[in-house]
């Protein structure tokens, strides 16, 4: 997998972060970077585990299946400020307006295509229902690439009639590859937050709410109106609340694309 990811990616250059060069690429439509700013309570953590014995590496590196693991500032998929989205890396601009792109939205695929061929099972298509409930299907020329994630790719297997025979058979379909590991072994990446005072160090909820401009300050429990209609009767100090609100999204909207 390692020369896709290579592909995809394009690693903004970070003097913050160990970066294992080869299992990288910075040229890649995906964007990837780290967290801008750095807070320090990050870096402290950092080197808080570094002191406690786990090395300092690139999570996304080779190394990090080593015993003692790594430690290391987060990555993630942004670029310039924005997050990196699918559309964003792979779609938006020339790919989006090329005449062998057709997207269809408002679908459900249930089943991948399957045919015999030279004693071998072969995708040749996808089915999926329409919005309406009709069931139309696409056939391809040259290959069917499932990219449903962890929980739908598997499903789409099964309801395919790729997966163990016993379970496939016993809610009624038909079982075309007997795959005994398909829909097993699913393991999600654990997150453990830590909660404790840090004056200073970070920063607050309010602050990241106020950032995300006045939308995120809305109810339910937020300090302005659920409906913007009502914003004419505020208070002074919400007021002064929702334009800083604005201030800050409005410069982010403005100024991220050019970092």
């Amino acid at each position: 997998m390692l020369p896709y990811f290579r592909k995809s990616e394009g690693l903004a250059p970070s003097d913050e972060i160990p970066v294992d060069g080869p299992a990288h690429n910075n040229a890649g439509p995906l964007g990837v970077a780290v967290r801008s700013p750095v807070l320090r309570a990050a870096s402290d953590f950092v080197e808080a585990a570094v002191a406690a014995g786990i090395p300092r590496g690139d999570y996304n590196g080779r190394d990090r299946g080593g015993a003692a693991g790594v430690v290391s500032l987060a990555q993630s998929t942004t670029r310039r400020g924005k997050r990196s989205s699918t559309y964003h890396a792979f779609l938006e601009g020339e790919a989006e307006h090329r005449p062998n792109l057709k997207i269809i939205t408002g679908a459900q695929a249930t089943r991948v295509i399957l045919e015999s061929q030279s004693r071998q099972m072969e995708a040749k298509g996808v089915e999926y229902r329409l919005a309406s409930g009709e069931i139309d299907t696409v056939h391809a020329d040259r290959e069917v690439i499932l990219s449903a994630g962890a929980i739908g790719s598997p499903h789409l297997l099964l309801l395919s009639g790729i997966g163990p025979r016993p379970e496939l058979e016993a809610v009624g379909v038909p079982c075309l590859l007997d795959q005994p590991h398909v829909g097993k072994h699913l393991k999600d990446h654990l997150l453990v937050p830590l909660l404790f005072p840090a004056p200073g160090l970070g920063v607050t909820m309010n602050e990241i709410a106020l950032s995300m401009g006045p939308a995120a300050l809305r109810g339910p429990g937020g300090p302005l109106p659920a409906d913007p209609a009502d914003d004419a009767n505020l208070p002074a100090d919400l007021q002064a609340l929702k334009q800083e609100a604005e201030r800050r999204i409005t410069e982010w909207e403005t100024t991220a694309g050019r970092a």
